[in-house]
C-alpha cells in the first residue's frame, strides 16, 4: 500500500521523467477506469503512487 498518493497532471510524463532520473518503479503507468496511476519506491522502503484523474472527476 502506497505511503502517499500525490495527484499529478500527467502520470505518463512523471513516469518518463523519473525513469530518466533512475527512479525504480514497482508499477509502470496503469490506466484504470477512474484514474491513471504509477507506483515507485522512494529508496527508504516507502511506496509512492502518482495519480492522474480525468478533469471531469476533479472537484
Amino acid at each position: 500500500m502506497p505511503a502517499t498518493s500525490p495527484q499529478v497532471a500527467d502520470v505518463q510524463a512523471v513516469y518518463a521523467r523519473l525513469r530518466e532520473l533512475g527512479v525504480t518503479f514497482t508499477q509502470g503507468p496503469n490506466k484504470g477506469r477512474v484514474a491513471s496511476t504509477t507506483i515507485f519506491d522512494d529508496t527508504c522502503g516507502n511506496l509512492i503512487q502518482s495519480v492522474t484523474q480525468p478533469r471531469s472527476t476533479l472537484s
